[in-house]
């Protein structure tokens, strides 16, 4: 980074501090915290610890329908509102909030964007992959309410996992447009999670690797996307409303640091995402699933030469013109000089009928991914338009 660019972002930094810390004190002395809650994002860890992260808000009001018996339809002023409110979320910044998993409890304090985020020791063995903790606001705390608490998730993948997945979530699961500046604006402001658009086929080829080929298997799922953490509510319930394998979500935090101006590059988080969870399973090999729209070949292919023996294969969805395929395939070159494998595909079919031929997938399994594919297509050739 240059010089001036570095001295920009601290001075910036500092700045934005400041205002945040004003903030505070301000929403404070007027009793503006009277909403609060916590905010919980699917933690993940292994025998030894669980990685936690969460955020503490002041909740804005939902936006008003004019007639509740609408909620169902897809209304475009009410998704731009409820957008507007993911995106300016009112952040607490030091909360005291406490974590209680196994009979301990650990207190944390949130930091200037309202998140907070540990490590905690585990030692309970579990054939269930997922593992409950109680977290409780401690402060601030409003007066005349109950307590302020949730319930935080925790995947500890078993014995029995062959692979993990690490999904890409825009243009890989979920229509997005990416490439599209405008269209992908409107994709994420105008809809909602109800109105947005899952690839043909995907939940039921998701849920086929999470499967595997042996009764009781179970292969953890991981999404990775530099979106912002403000969109995670979201996301979370576009992927139940599609039967897309529940899994952590790592998004990023968009804001300003001494480090940077903005927020990581692309590139830059999702390659520290997949080291984290690469270095968190040192003996669980990986599938990596993600499209040719933006760097999601690159990186995979950084992180196979990185890791050769620990990639079973990557797919990449087909969703850029001539011109990337002809990039894509280059790279699927030098995947194989590192003794992997990247495929280009064009749909979740051809991705499982592949993950057959590995025995990643039972092909009993096919079927109903083919069936899912044909009904996902024939809903968006009949989705009517937005109202």
């Amino acid at each position: 980074m240059p010089e001036w660019t570095n001295r920009v972002s601290q001075v910036g930094s500092k700045l934005d501090d400041r205002f945040d810390a004003l903030k505070y004190r301000l929403r404070k002395r007027s009793g503006s915290f009277k909403q609060l809650q916590v905010l919980p994002y699917r933690g993940f860890g292994n025998s030894k610890e669980i990685y936690l992260k969460g955020r503490v808000l002041s909740e804005r009001e939902s936006p008003k329908l004019d007639n509740p018996e609408e909620v169902p339809r897809e209304r475009i002023w009410t998704n731009i509102l409820s957008t507007y409110r993911r995106l300016h979320s009112i952040e607490v910044p030091r909360a005291v909030v406490r974590i209680t998993h196994e009979g301990e409890t650990h207190d944390i304090l949130t930091n200037e964007d309202g998140y907070f985020e540990l490590h905690l020791p585990t030692k309970s063995q579990s054939a269930l992959p997922w593992r409950d903790l109680k977290i409780e606001l401690l402060s601030p705390k409003p007066e005349g309410t109950n307590a302020i608490t949730a319930t935080a998730h925790a995947l500890v993948p078993p014995k029995n996992a062959r692979f993990g997945i690490i999904s890409d979530i825009d243009d890989t699961i979920i229509v997005s447009n990416a490439r599209n500046l405008l269209k992908a604006a409107y994709t994420t402001f105008s809809q909602s999670a109800r109105g947005r658009v899952a690839f043909p086929g995907v939940g039921a080829f998701y849920r086929a690797l999470q499967s595997g080929t042996n009764e009781g298997e179970f292969n953890p799922v991981f999404y990775v996307s530099s979106g912002p953490w403000n969109l995670y509510d979201l996301l979370v319930e576009f992927m139940q409303l599609n039967q897309i394998p529940l899994g952590p979500i790592l998004l990023q935090d968009y804001g300003l640091t001494e480090k940077q101006i903005i927020s990581a590059s692309h590139l830059d988080h999702k390659l520290a995402q997949i080291r984290k969870l690469l270095e968190t399973y040192p003996d669980l090999p990986f599938i990596l699933i993600g499209d040719s729209g933006q760097h999601d070949p690159e990186i995979y292919r950084k992180v196979l030469e990185e890791v050769p023996t620990r990639i079973k294969a990557i797919y990449i969805r087909d969703v850029a013109g001539d011109d990337r395929d002809a990039e894509v395939l280059k790279l699927a070159e030098e995947a194989r000089e590192h003794g992997g494998e990247l495929i280009l595909v064009r749909n979740s079919l051809e991705g499982a009928k592949h993950a057959v031929e590995k025995g990643f997938i039972s092909a009993t399994a096919l079927p109903e991914i083919s069936g899912e594919k044909i009904e996902d297509e024939t809903n968006a050739a009949t989705e009517p338009d937005l109202k």
